[in-house]
């Protein structure tokens, strides 16, 4: 490693509390108090002799020879000189990759040792997961662990961050299918393995359930979480739940397939974007929704009385359907 000859004076004031949080980050990796000291000092002072560290941290000269020691052990610092015994310490990215290889073998260790003690029955349980930087986590986690499968439906603004991870699945042959909210799938079409459907063909949002984030992994986890203002969902291993995600998402890649071949067909039956279909199972106030979505848009005209009678067909929609044969649905 190449020295660094960096001022020996003590930072400056304005400096110390992101030196004091440079200390507090070290400790959480486990450092004691001095020996992080030390280390920030020594990146402030190098090379340097104990004394000089002693005056740069404010440490008393005893304990400055004590957590050079460890940190020597610890492969943080190098010592470069004998008399007087002087130390550099270890590039922070080669010593936090170390620390980061070393602590992920050590994790696995332990959790295959923990395992073998886990004798009680497997509960499934529902686990709740607040806050945006927590779901995009445990989705990252999900798609990390997949070895087979993945079934995924977002839009393509939540897709985004995990874009990522996705191509490293796709590139360990695990198969993915994305059912998009957007405009842009071919973005996501990130390797041989990934089949991209826009929802119902053409992608558009329809109502509420296009604010949910839905992943399923090798039928053995899945979450689904709100990712419209205060993000928040859940997570779970339950068998029969896991498989319910996985089912609905794949029914939608079945219907986007449809869309794709036969969409004239659909909308002639069924009312332009399944609108007759949805005024007969939404309930009435998903559907006033629904159709305050498109009605501006004319493709959907208001129908009075909606709400009382959810099974209505919308107007055009009937129309349509009376158009085909008089195989138009009623509700």
């Amino acid at each position: 490693m190449n020295e660094r000859s960096i001022s020996s004076a003590r930072p400056s004031r304005h400096a110390s509390a992101s030196v004091k949080s440079h200390i507090a980050d070290l400790q959480v990796l486990g450092f004691s108090s001095y020996e992080a000291r030390v280390y920030v000092a020594l990146l402030h002072t190098n090379p340097a002799t104990a004394y000089e560290l002693s005056k740069v941290a404010d440490i008393p000269r005893a304990n400055v020879y004590g957590a050079l020691t460890s940190l020597s052990t610890k492969m943080a610092v190098q010592l470069i000189g004998q008399r007087p015994a002087r130390y550099i310490p270890v590039d922070p990215g080669d010593l936090m990759r170390r620390i980061a290889r070393e602590t992920s073998g050590r994790c696995d260790e332990v959790a295959a040792k923990l395992s073998k003690l886990d004798t009680t029955e497997s509960h499934h349980y529902v686990l709740d997961i607040a806050g945006r930087k927590h779901i995009q986590a445990k989705t990252n986690e999900i798609i990390a662990s997949a070895r087979d499968r993945i079934y995924l439906k977002a839009s393509q603004d939540v897709l985004e961050p995990h874009r990522a991870a996705l191509c490293d699945a796709a590139e360990h042959g695990v198969r993915v299918f994305i059912v998009l909210f957007g405009d842009d799938p071919d973005r996501y079409r990130v390797g041989p393995s990934v089949t991209v459907h826009l929802h119902e063909g053409d992608g558009e949002r329809r109502g509420v359930a296009d604010n949910l984030l839905t992943i399923a992994a090798d039928g053995t986890q899945a979450l689904t979480a709100n990712v419209s203002g205060d993000f928040y969902g859940v997570h779970t291993q339950s068998p029969p739940v896991v498989s319910m995600a996985e089912t609905v998402i794949r029914h939608d890649l079945y219907l986007a397939e449809f869309f794709t071949a036969l969409r004239p067909e659909i909308e002639a039956n069924f009312g332009p974007r399944l609108s007759e279909l949805r005024a007969r199972f939404y309930a009435p106030q998903e559907y006033d929704r629904f159709r305050a979505t498109f009605e501006r848009e004319d493709a959907i005209e208001p129908e009075p009385g909606i709400g009382d009678a959810p099974d209505n067909a919308l107007a055009g929609a009937s129309a349509a359907g009376a158009g085909n044969g008089g195989r138009g649905r009623s509700g």
